[in-house]
C-alpha cells in the first residue's frame, strides 16, 4: 500500500501533499505576521501600497508613489504583472471580507502559489533528469534552501518568489528535449516575463539563450534527425516578440524614455535586432556548419550591442552609475542584497558557499556515475550552474538560482546513498550514511550552524555583546511593530520626515506622506532624508522648510538612524536623538516607541 502511494502514477497528487505540508508549515510559522498583517519587508509593504492604488483608481500604467516626495510624487519602477495575482484575489475576497482582511489573505496565500510552482517545477525538470525518487526528495527539500523559502513566505509579495519561478521555468524548457519547439517559445515568455518584472534577470535570460545557441552551435547537420536546428532562432523571436508584447502592456506606448534598471526600449531594439538577424539566416545556406552559425551569432551580437551604445549608452556599464554618491554610501552600500557576497559576512559566504560545494558534487556523480543524462546536456548543465554561481557571488540575492539548480543536481546522488545505505549490514553505517544524505539535501541549515558553533569560541564579552544585540533587537522590532506603525496616523495625512526604511510601511498603514523610501529612482529625495539627520541642525532645518514637513518621527531602535548617529556625531540626529533642543522642534507626546516633534514653521523662517 505505500508503495502505491509513491508510484510515479500519483506524481500530482505526491507534489500536493508536499505543496500542502510546507504551506502548512510555513502558515504556521508566519501566523503572528499574517494575523498582525506585518509583511515580510519595506519592498513586500510598498509592494501593497502599489496594490492597493492601483485598485483605488490609479492609472494601470501609472507606478508613481505621490504619498513619496510630495507633491510630485516618487517615481517606480516596479512591473504592474507582479501587482495583478496579489491584486485579482484581493478584488475577489474584497465582497466577503472587506479590504483590509482580503488584503491580509491575498497577501498569505499568494507566496504560498508561488511555492506550488517552485515545488512542481523543481519535481518535474528532477524527474525528467534523474527519475521519479530524486524528484520527490527534491521537492521536499525545497523546505531546507533558507534564502528560497525567505522569498516565498507568507506576507513576501514582491516579484523575487515570481522570478524564481520564471527561472525554474527557463530551466525546464532547457532541459525538455522532447518538444524543442515548444521549449523554445515557452523559454522566450518566461525570459520576456522575467525581463518585465525586474531586469536584473538579464545576465540569467542571456545564460539561458546562450545554451540554447551552444546546442544550435555544436549541431551538424542530420543531428536529432533536425529537431533542434530552429530552437535557439525561435527561442530569440520568442523572447523578443513576447518582451515587446508584455512592455506595450504594462507600459503602453512610451518607447521615448530608456532607464537602465528596467525593461526598456533599448532592450526591445537590441532583442530585436539579434532575433532579425539569426532567425531569416537559420533558414539559409549559412545554417550548413558551426562556423557560419557562430559567424551568424558574432554579427547578430555585435549588432545588439551596437543598438544599447547608439540608443542608451549611459545603460552599458553598471545600472547604478549615476547614483549619487551620498547615497551610494549610506544606502546602496549598505544593503546587503545588491552586494557582493564577500561584502555581507562570512555566515552567508558559508551558506552559499556550501549550497555550491554540495551542488558540484553532485556535477561529479553525474559525470561519473549518471548514463541517463546525455553528454551534451551534462555540459549545458554545468555551465548553467557555473554561470549562475558566478553571478550569485556578485549579487547576493541572486544567488537563491544556482541553490534551485544545486538541489536538483544533489537529489539523485542523495538517492544513492540513501540506497546504499540500506544495503549495509550495521545500524551506525545505514543512519551514518542516511545523515550525510539528509545533510547534503540542507547544506543552507547545515553549514551555518556548525560555522557558528565551531568558529566562534566564547569569550569574555560575549555575554554583554550578546545582551546588547538583543536589547537593539527587541528595541527594531518594538518600531516595526504594526501596533507602533499604526498609531502614526493619529497625525493624519501629514508630511513627515522619518527614516528611509520605516517609510513603507508607514505609507501601508496610514495616511501620511513620507520623503523617500529606500528606493533609487527617487535618490534627491532620498538624499534629502540622509542629509537631514547628518547634517548639522541648521541644514536639516532647511532641508524640512523647502520640504513643507509638518512633524518629525524617529524611533530609538532604528538601525538606520543609529547608523547615521555613528556616521556623524555632529550631525541633527546625534543632537536631537540626544536630547538637544532647537525653537523650531516642538516635543510632542510619544506615540508608542516613536519620539515626535511638530515642526515650527515660523521659528525656521525666523532663524533663517
Amino acid at each position: 500500500m505505500m508503495a502505491s502511494l509513491f508510484s510515479p502514477q500519483y506524481f500530482h497528487r505526491q507534489i500536493l501533499a508536499i505543496w500542502m505540508i510546507l504551506s502548512a508549515l510555513l502558515i504556521f510559522a508566519q501566523w503572528p505576521q499574517i494575523m498582525a498583517f506585518q509583511m515580510g519587508d519595506a519592498d513586500d509593504n510598498l509592494r501593497m501600497v502599489q496594490i492597493m492604488d492601483w485598485l483605488a483608481g490609479q492609472s494601470w500604467f501609472d507606478v508613481t508613489q505621490y504619498r513619496i516626495n510630495p507633491p510630485d510624487g516618487g517615481p517606480m519602477h516596479w512591473s504592474r504583472l507582479v501587482d495583478v495575482p496579489v491584486g485579482t484575489l484581493i478584488v475577489l475576497l474584497q465582497p466577503v471580507f472587506g479590504p483590509t482582511v482580503a488584503s491580509q489573505i491575498a497577501a498569505a496565500v499568494i507566496p504560498l502559489v508561488t511555492l506550488g510552482f517552485v515545488l512542481l517545477l523543481t519535481a518535474r525538470i528532477t524527474d525528467r533528469l534523474f527519475g521519479h525518487p530524486a524528484a520527490l526528495l527534491a521537492a521536499a527539500a525545497v523546505l531546507a534552501i533558507v534564502p528560497l523559502v525567505n522569498q516565498l513566505l507568507p506576507m513576501r509579495i514582491d516579484h523575487h518568489g515570481w522570478q524564481i519561478v520564471l527561472f525554474l521555468t527557463c530551466l525546464w524548457a532547457l532541459t525538455d528535449r522532447a518538444r524543442p519547439k515548444r521549449a523554445a517559445i515557452i523559454l522566450g515568455i518566461a525570459a520576456a516575463a522575467w525581463l518585465e518584472i525586474s531586469v536584473e534577470g538579464l545576465p540569467f535570460v542571456i545564460l539561458f539563450l546562450g545554451l540554447f545557441a551552444l546546442r544550435w552551435l555544436l549541431l551538424r547537420p542530420g543531428d536529432e534527425n533536425g529537431r533542434f536546428e530552429q530552437q535557439f532562432p525561435l527561442a530569440l523571436v520568442s523572447t523578443a516578440a513576447a518582451s515587446f508584447l508584455l512592455y506595450v502592456a504594462t507600459e503602453g506606448l512610451r518607447f521615448q524614455s530608456n532607464y537602465c534598471d528596467a525593461l526598456s526600449p533599448f532592450h526591445l531594439a537590441s532583442l530585436a535586432v539579434i532575433a532579425a538577424i539569426i532567425y531569416p539566416a537559420s533558414f539559409t545556406a549559412l545554417n550548413r556548419s558551426p562556423g557560419a552559425r557562430l559567424m551568424i551569432c558574432a554579427v547578430a551580437g555585435a549588432a545588439g550591442i551596437a543598438m544599447v551604445l547608439l540608443i542608451a549608452p549611459q545603460c552599458a556599464g553598471d545600472a547604478f552609475s549615476n547614483l549619487d554618491p551620498l547615497v551610494r554610501d549610506y544606502w546602496f552600500d549598505r544593503t546587503p542584497e545588491g552586494l557582493p557576497l564577500w561584502r555581507i559576512g562570512t555566515v552567508r559566504w558559508v551558506q552559499i558557499g556550501a549550497a555550491i560545494a554540495v551542488g558540484l558534487a553532485g556535477f561529479v556523480y553525474l559525470f561519473r556515475m549518471n548514463e541517463s543524462v546525455p553528454g551534451r546536456d551534462k555540459l549545458v548543465l554545468l555551465l548553467l550552474f557555473l554561470g549562475s554561481a558566478i553571478v550569485g557571488v556578485y549579487v547576493s540575492r541572486v544567488s537563491v538560482y544556482v541553490l534551485c539548480l544545486a538541489n536538483i543536481l544533489v537529489a539523485p546522488m542523495v538517492w544513492h546513498i540513501f540506497r546504499v545505505s540500506d544495503q549495509r549490514d550495521g545500524l551506525a553505517s545505514r543512519m551514518g550514511l542516511k545523515m550525510i544524505g539528509a545533510m547534503m539535501l540542507a547544506p543552507t541549515l547545515v553549514a551555518p550552524m556548525a560555522y557558528v558553533a565551531l568558529a566562534s569560541p566564547p569569550d569574555a564579552d560575549s555575554g554583554a555583546s550578546a545582551a546588547e544585540a538583543k536589547a537593539r533587537f527587541e528595541k527594531a522590532v518594538r518600531c516595526n511593530a504594526l501596533p507602533s506603525i499604526q498609531a502614526l496616523g493619529a497625525l493624519g495625512n501629514a508630511r513627515i520626515m522619518a527614516g528611509l526604511d520605516v517609510s513603507p510601511s508607514i505609507l501601508h498603514h496610514t495616511k501620511l506622506s513620507v520623503v523617500a523610501t529606500g528606493h533609487h529612482r527617487n535618490q534627491y529625495a532620498m538624499k534629502d532624508v540622509i542629509l537631514t539627520f547628518t547634517e548639522p541642525p541648521e541644514k536639516a532645518a532647511k532641508i524640512m522648510a523647502r520640504r513643507d514637513i509638518e512633524y518629525l518621527v524617529t524611533c530609538d531602535g532604528s538601525p538606520e538612524l543609529a547608523y547615521y548617529k555613528l556616521r556623524a556625531p555632529d550631525g541633527f540626529w546625534a543632537k536631537a536623538g540626544a536630547g538637544e533642543a532647537f525653537d523650531w522642534l516642538e516635543p510632542l507626546p510619544m506615540i508608542g516607541p516613536y519620539n515626535v516633534w511638530r515642526i515650527k514653521k515660523s521659528e525656521m523662517l525666523n532663524d533663517r
